[in-house]
């Protein structure tokens, strides 16, 4: 439901990279790719979960996606997508279906930095007139970025 309207909203064009920082299974960036022939969308997806990692790479085979670029690992600490001279890799579509700082945390000036840390990746890994849409999983609804 939100998910399918993300990935109208965003609007993948053929050629283009997606990239989901938190992708957990994958599902977002599925359907983000689907909505243009997959095989002409670049697909990054990271998540720090292995298990999650393990079925988001099961999840592209069984969707006939066989090049989708999916890495393990703290996004924040350690992103695994960065250009030749070591900067973060830019995309033309970033989607996440919430981020780790849209959970409630014990000591809520600790949330405020982590969010202020996702929004300055999403920032920088953004090109000039890519799209970025983020589902917040506390409240269920969708803002942009």
């Amino acid at each position: 439901a939100v998910s399918e309207i993300m990935a109208r909203i965003v609007d993948v064009q053929p050629g283009e990279r997606v990239y989901d920082p938190t992708c957990g299974s994958g599902s977002l960036l599925i359907k983000a790719a689907k909505k243009q022939n997959s095989k002409e969308v670049s697909i990054y997806g990271q998540e720090v979960n292995g298990s999650s990692v393990a079925m988001a790479k099961m999840n592209m085979y069984i969707h006939e996606i066989r090049d989708a670029k999916i890495g393990w690992g703290d996004t924040l600490a350690n992103p695994v997508f960065l250009d030749a001279d070591g900067n973060l890799l830019l995309f033309d579509a970033i989607v996440a279906n919430g981020h780790p700082a849209s959970t409630p945390a014990a000591n809520p000036l600790e949330r405020v930095k982590k969010s202020s840390r996702w929004r300055h990746h999403w920032t920088n890994s953004i090109g000039l007139t890519g799209a970025c849409r983020l589902q917040v999983r506390a409240t269920g609804h969708s803002c942009s970025t």
